[in-house]
């Protein structure tokens, strides 16, 4: 028997990885498999996962769910919030590492850094609350977006 590289589970195949997690593997031809493969296994969850379903853990949420069950290749960022994707930590450089993330974050996070991410979303929860002001808080956006 040998063991899942990504859940670590028995399984009997001469590949790397079980059936289900081969399945989600399979799903992005177009990545490297020696980013996606660590990707996986790092976001995986032992305790929500059970018998054929995989879960995973959202890197910048930490919120556990499934990769799209369909065959759907379009999905809707709001209605399909909750599924997972695969995300490059930094857009701009398509050598960076992979992570996991829920769809809707990987959508409003498509062309930002990781870091430039969480200090929007920071900035952005501040704003919310009223803890900065308003110009203050337009400076913030601006310097992060790299915008004059």
């Amino acid at each position: 028997m040998k063991r899942c590289d990504i859940c670590e589970k028995e399984f009997d195949e001469n590949k790397k990885s079980c059936a289900p997690c081969q399945r989600i593997i399979s799903r992005y031809d177009e990545l490297p498999k020696s980013k996606l493969r660590p990707a996986l296994h790092f976001a995986y969850d032992s305790v929500r996962s059970k018998g054929e379903e995989r879960y995973f853990r959202c890197q910048y949420t930490g919120i556990s769910s499934q990769f799209n069950p369909t065959a759907e290749s379009v999905i809707d960022p709001v209605k399909d919030a909750l599924v997972l994707t695969i995300d490059h930590v930094n857009p701009k450089d398509w050598d960076s590492d992979l992570v996991v993330s829920l769809h809707i974050i990987n959508a409003m996070k498509s062309k930002l850094s990781g870091e430039e991410f969480r200090r929007l979303t920071i900035a952005l929860g501040s704003h919310f609350s009223k803890a900065i002001e308003q110009e203050d808080f337009e400076k913030e956006f601006r310097r992060i977006l790299h915008i004059g």
